[in-house]
């Protein structure tokens, strides 16, 4: 099901995007007035009817069968989004046959190793967990957790135990880092870098593990915005402070973000920098009006036609706020007509309260999603951001109902915890 979206969709320069799934900045870019050329894993049906072409990669050539993707596209600039950052040999491969518009290769090298990260927020006076390349001295009490170097959306990190210990392969622990676990609330920030400097667009409270997505463990599940005027002043200093050293040293430009954990003190200790746009920045763009892609090109060094707002849809005012939820599969799901009824019926009913559309990363007749995988994204607004997380914790328990039952619902200490 593809649904109209609140965006003028004239033809404007081309611009390729590339990542596990481009639909969010494909979006944002074609409000922007850019012709976008798109290659993802998914090829949803809401990307295809914003781009000017799609192209799927196959699962099982992801990442590197975007190279043979792009190599037909037109001579135009290329933006990547998640997870791509684990891979700059990858990105410079691709920069090698088309101009980039984002984060250079050394740059990423360089915010991604964790030591030489650690190094720069500690002399800047900023936080960093305590982490060891190796677990011969890392407690086994869960004090610490596990993680993939090349880590993305959560995926594959577990607290460190005795159990874990045992059962852990020494053959792939070149690949594995120990990280101190901070007690705190998960966040997230979204910074535009460029050569005068940072500008903070926005914050988020992120997502993660949450039974109502039918997601488990540290897997990220989604994001509730929390705009800038409602930050406690340390942590606006601290993530300012993020935001200067980023613009000053690691060579970034262009939309990136920062995940990190927020303390009972009041103090941040940044986990990790997203050398893209983010999952989260449309949650800015619902709130604002603006066309975040835009502005990462303007920051990268390549023109772009005049910023435009939304044409068929009202810029919701503040303190309207937004928040998002990956709903996945809890079993194998075949996606037929019947389902898709569904869907549009809550999707056509949420959009007309809303403004704009509620369901995004929509699925196609015939797809089969495997047990976990995402089916869609949800979004929901509220007059703050507690408001936007229990209508989405709603529309999340709704949707389950109709799609998979029996419905997993939130239980009490998810609604009051969150």
């Amino acid at each position: 099901m593809a649904q109209k979206h609140p965006y003028r969709l004239s033809a404007g320069p081309p611009l390729i995007i590339v990542g596990a799934s481009a639909r969010a900045f494909a979006q944002s870019a074609r409000r922007a007035g850019l012709a976008v050329h798109a290659a993802d894993l998914f090829a949803d049906s809401d990307l295809c009817a914003v781009a000017a072409s799609v192209a799927r990669v196959p699962a099982e050539r992801y990442p590197d069968g975007l190279l043979d993707l792009v190599a037909p596209l037109p001579a135009a600039p290329w933006c990547y989004t998640g997870a791509l950052e684990n891979r700059p040999d990858l990105l410079e491969r691709l920069a090698a046959v088309r101009p980039l518009a984002g984060c250079s290769p050394a740059a990423v090298r360089l915010v991604r190793d964790p030591f030489r990260l650690a190094a720069a927020l500690r002399e800047a006076g900023l936080q960093f967990p305590h982490t060891c390349p190796d677990p011969a001295r890392v407690p086994l009490d869960g004090s610490y957790v596990q993680k993939p170097l090349a880590s993305a959306a959560g995926h594959g990190i577990r607290r460190w135990t005795a159990d874990l210990s045992a059962a852990a392969s020494a053959q792939n622990q070149a690949a594995l880092i120990w990280q101190k676990w901070i007690e705190g609330e998960a966040v997230a920030a979204v910074f535009l870098l460029s050569d005068s400097g940072a500008d903070l667009l926005g914050t988020s409270h992120q997502l993660l593990g949450k039974n109502w997505c039918h997601a488990r463990g540290h897997l990220y599940c989604g994001s509730v915005d929390v705009p800038l005027p409602l930050l406690a002043e340390s942590i606006r200093r601290d993530w300012d402070a993020v935001g200067r050293l980023l613009a000053e040293t690691s060579g970034l430009r262009g939309v990136v973000g920062v995940d990190a954990v927020a303390d009972r003190a009041g103090r941040l200790t940044v986990i990790e920098v997203n050398p893209r746009p983010t999952a989260s920045l449309e949650l800015i763009e619902r709130r604002t009006g603006r066309s975040l892609a835009g502005e990462h090109l303007r920051a990268c060094g390549f023109p772009v036609p005049t910023p435009e707002l939304l044409s068929d849809a009202a810029v919701p005012a503040s303190p309207t706020c937004w928040a998002k939820a990956i709903l996945r599969a809890p079993h194998a799901l075949n996606v037929n007509e019947l389902l898709l009824e569904k869907l549009a019926f809550h999707a056509t009913d949420w959009r007309r309260k809303d403004g704009w559309p509620a369901v995004a990363d929509l699925p196609g007749s015939g797809e089969v999603i495997p047990l976990g995988g995402p089916v869609l994204t949800l979004l929901a607004p509220g007059d703050g951001p507690g408001a936007a997380h229990l209508r989405l914790i709603e529309r999340c328990v709704t949707l389950s109902a109709a799609l998979f039952e029996p419905a997993v619902l939130p239980n009490e200490q998810t609604l009051s915890a969150d």
